[in-house]
């Protein structure tokens, strides 16, 4: 799976309320790919979206820290 599919999987799981499994799924992308910043932003999402906002917060933060300049992590 390349990751235009893998973030269009991550959007249907949110439009479809799987939020565990869009967690899941972000959790074992960024086990291989870290660094990725929009994926990150889903992993939040889907936090917000199951109501763990003590687990949002702290990430969001470091993903502004990390890139000022990352609008959608702001917003």
């Amino acid at each position: 799976m390349n990751r235009d599919q893998f973030l269009g999987m991550l959007s249907a799981a949110e439009a479809s309320g799987s939020y565990r499994f869009g967690r899941q799924a972000s959790v074992a992308w960024l086990a291989i790919f870290p660094g990725d910043l929009e994926v990150q932003l889903w992993q939040a999402r889907f936090l917000l979206d199951e109501g763990k906002i003590g687990q949002t917060i702290p990430l969001l933060e470091a993903l502004i820290s990390r890139d000022p300049e990352f609008l959608a992590a702001a917003s």
